[in-house]
């Protein structure tokens, strides 16, 4: 999305659904998920995807050629969004002052036009150039669109020791495996959260337990936690595994990059050159 106070929304208002005098009719968000009990509400302005159409996508086109002209690889970040996305429209009251929600609980989901914006994307690029960030509310629509244009996505490790042990070496070798992104805790910080009665330590613990000689040298603990997730995602399927610095070197909570439903204090940390 983009920033209703971007140049982009103030030079296309047709792409985006404003009034006649530039207020958002609806805004951007997500409902409540594992990140945000009470979901987000971002304030970005939803796109007109009808106008997007009919003008052949080419604010979404330029700003990908753009990218992909210094870009090897791109990162489709909120893939489902690409697909449905969560919409919390606006409203006015009985003196017809505009009202900006609170929340974003009372939205709902829409479609987008996938088919029509993913043809026109793969006729000028190829689809080993792009990653689909396909996390959240996964739903068949979404994942059919991702396999049908081919788009391989993601797998993160923190949140595959949850619900059972992973057989991590029968993951696809066209996912991207993260041990974790931006939005999660290092790899410290997350099992230094897990209590020792936690489903995810537990499952972690049998699946060391299991491969002690090859992914796993040693009981999980909060000095070694980063070596052994990184050696599980290296003893994956999957063909490309991203390690977050912050995990290279072992760092706290301290060096997190963002929290998700927080305004402040994210996007600071930085690599020092002691590190």
């Amino acid at each position: 999305y983009l920033s209703y106070e971007s140049a982009d929304v103030w030079a296309f208002p047709q792409f985006f659904e404003l009034n006649t005098k530039g207020e958002r009719l609806s805004l951007a968000g997500v409902p409540p998920d594992a990140f945000a009990a009470g979901g987000q509400l971002w304030g970005n302005p939803i796109y007109n995807w009808h106008a997007m159409r009919q003008d052949g996508f080419s604010l979404f086109m330029q700003r990908i050629g753009t990218a992909m002209s210094y870009l090897d690889l791109l990162r489709l970040d909120h893939f489902i969004g690409y697909v449905n996305y969560w919409k919390v429209d606006c409203c006015y009251d009985e003196a017809g002052n505009y009202l900006y929600p609170d929340s974003a609980m009372n939205g709902n989901w829409v479609r987008a036009l996938p088919e029509d914006f993913f043809g026109c994307l793969c006729e000028s690029y190829s689809k080993e150039r792009f990653i689909a960030e396909d996390l959240g509310i996964l739903n068949e629509d979404v994942c059919h669109i991702r396999d049908s244009f081919g788009f391989p996505g993601m797998i993160i490790l923190q949140f595959c020791f949850e619900d059972s042990i992973p057989e991590v070496s029968n993951y696809p070798a066209d996912r991207w495996l993260y041990t974790g992104t931006h939005d999660n805790p290092t790899l410290k910080g997350w099992y230094n959260a897990l209590t020792p009665e936690s489903p995810s330590r537990k499952n972690l613990q049998s699946y060391c337990d299991k491969h002690a000689f090859r992914a796993c040298q040693g009981k999980p603990n909060c000095a070694n936690i980063h070596q052994i997730m990184r050696n599980i995602a290296l003893a994956s399927g999957c063909d490309k595994v991203i390690v977050p610095y912050q995990d290279i070197l072992g760092l706290d909570d301290c060096a997190r990059m963002n929290v998700p439903g927080t305004a402040l204090g994210n996007w600071q940390w930085r690599i020092n050159k002691e590190e």
